[in-house]
């Protein structure tokens, strides 16, 4: 229960986060897909630790805990590359999710 309270209570300030977590249960339809892409794109665009960070959280699914132990780094440290992955796609995706 932890972990989906913390994503939706994200999911109210974040569409970034609305959008992995749409991907990471997406089905075939075209709005999906094209989401599916735009976010496949901007995550290869970010760098390498924060976007397996975020993939690891909100597509995988793991805890903080579970993700460091992943990536071999402190819980603090992976609750960091999160944050910063998640700022990076923002920056690199702009205003994209508001507008679809």
């Amino acid at each position: 229960c932890r972990r989906i309270c913390r994503q939706v209570a994200l999911l109210r300030y974040f569409p970034i986060e609305l959008w992995l977590l749409e991907f990471k249960a997406s089905d075939d339809d075209t709005s999906a897909s094209d989401k599916s892409i735009m976010l496949a794109q901007a995550m290869a665009e970010i760098p390498e630790k924060q976007r397996d960070a975020v993939r690891l959280v909100y597509l995988e699914g793991l805890t903080y805990e579970e993700a460091a132990v992943e990536l071999e780094v402190s819980k603090q440290y992976a609750h960091q590359l999160t944050t910063r992955g998640l700022e990076s796609l923002r920056e690199v995706m702009g205003d994209v999710p508001q507008m679809l």
